[in-house]
């Protein structure tokens, strides 16, 4: 059975996501009533030849009084994430630009406090993200994004739904506190990527090498070509928590590298299906 962020495809969608598998505080309100919506290039400065990009921008509207923290919905026509255009989005939140409509009444947040959930591609390619970043000067390549299709591998989306579970499920403790400090655990739980030097494959026990290849084995694509994909990231990720260990990337590549020198790992063929010879 896929899990039930499968069946997100727009804010519709998402709402109930929320509502019934997350706990979140929003009832039965129609979208209306739960969110603001934005013009990006207007309200938020986003120059015209980007805003034309965004096809929809919304804001959730406090759950818990003054919360200190927002969530934003950012929906792109283009099948693939627009990293470039989610850093500028999340500076124009962050950010007062004076020659926008009502600059000066518009709330800024700070970067750390604020989850966008970006959606893009059409229904047959849909692609759906959480994106945060720590700072608005940084560049793409610290948007911290957790994301998926629904055409990924089985095992990719459990691993996915697991961190969205633990990360985006509303505080038990229903008060002013737990809310309050609940972008922390966002986070902490599936946001942030840390790592620490750790061994690579000839220093794995036995069962973390067994763990390293049953987990490769449910992957589409080779050991040559894995770095480049998405897949890499949920592979390092799993294996880390099935074990752990905080293997660096570049170790959990090393690592695959010696166990298909080792002729441990199944041979695949090279591209997307996973028998044949590598």
């Amino acid at each position: 059975m896929r899990p039930s962020l499968c069946n997100i495809l727009g804010f519709e969608d998402l709402l109930g996501y929320l509502r019934d598998e997350l706990d979140w505080p929003v009832g039965a309100l129609q979208i209306d009533d739960l969110t603001f919506d934005y013009d990006p290039a207007k309200e938020l400065g986003i120059p015209a030849e980007a805003a034309v990009r965004i096809v929809s921008l919304k804001q959730l509207r406090p759950l818990r009084g003054m919360q200190p923290w927002a969530i934003f919905y950012v929906a792109f026509e283009q099948r693939y994430l627009p990293l470039r255009l989610v850093q500028r989005v999340l500076r124009a939140i962050c950010t007062r630009n004076p020659n926008c409509a009502n600059a000066s009444a518009r709330r800024l947040w700070e970067p750390k406090d604020v989850l966008l959930v970006a959606v893009s591609g059409d229904s047959r390619n849909r692609r759906i993200d959480f994106a945060q970043c720590s700072t608005v000067i940084s560049n793409q390549r610290d948007v911290l994004l957790l994301g998926w299709q629904n055409d990924e591998p089985e095992p990719r989306l459990d691993w996915i739904e697991a961190q969205v579970r633990a990360g985006l499920r509303w505080p038990e403790r229903d008060d002013p506190d737990a809310v309050a400090g609940w972008p922390a655990r966002w986070r902490e739980t599936f946001l942030a990527r840390r790592a620490r030097p750790r061994p690579a494959w000839s220093e794995l026990t036995p069962v973390h090498q067994k763990i390293l290849v049953n987990l490769y084995s449910a992957g589409d694509h080779t050991v040559d070509v894995l770095p480049y994909t998405a897949d890499f990231s949920w592979l390092l990720d799993c294996f880390n928590r099935a074990t752990g260990l905080s293997l660096t990337p570049h170790e959990f590549w090393r690592a695959l590298s010696t166990a298909r020198k080792g002729g441990h790992l199944p041979k695949k063929q090279r591209g997307l299906t996973p028998n044949g010879t590598e």
